[in-house]
């Protein structure tokens, strides 16, 4: 974790099990603050308002599937940056790399263990965080010579 900052988690699921077992494991193990909702409409609706640092999404969900809640992330400019990792039950290959192929970064498998979710969710944080402070370098160390294209 960044100094005392507790990643914020978005869960969405539609499992009230699923959710509360996510919502413990993370709170408890890894030390995070976890926001949960039913549903992807519910998703939509709160994401704006809390910008999490990751949103773990149940793929096969009523109304609005885990697919589809993905899209509307991804269309806006102010979420698209949000890593999504899915929450399925799905063991193949081929549904991780559909997952990844519309713009999850991961695929968590359920059932789960708590320990193991919880260090699933801190390895995503720590590349996203080691991808952000790389991009930065790379933007630091470009600004010099755009600056001086510029002038």
């Amino acid at each position: 974790m960044l100094g005392s900052i507790q990643p914020k988690i978005l869960v969405i699921d539609d499992d009230r099990f699923v959710r509360r077992l996510v919502e413990i494991s993370l709170r408890r193990i890894g030390k995070m603050d976890v926001i949960s909702v039913a549903s992807g409409v519910e998703g939509l609706a709160v994401i704006g308002e809390n910008l999490p640092d990751l949103i773990l999404l149940d793929s096969i969900m009523p109304v609005m599937s885990g697919p589809e809640t993905l899209k509307y992330i991804l269309k806006s400019a102010a979420t698209a940056s949000i890593p999504v990792a899915f929450l399925t039950a799905a063991s193949d290959a081929g549904a991780a790399d559909f997952y990844r192929s519309i713009g999850a970064i991961a695929t968590i498998r359920k059932p789960f263990i708590p320990a193991s979710l919880v260090e699933n969710v801190e390895q995503i944080l720590a590349r996203r965080r080691s991808n952000a402070a790389g991009l930065a370098d790379v933007r630091a160390a470009v600004q010099p010579e755009i600056s001086s294209v510029a002038a």
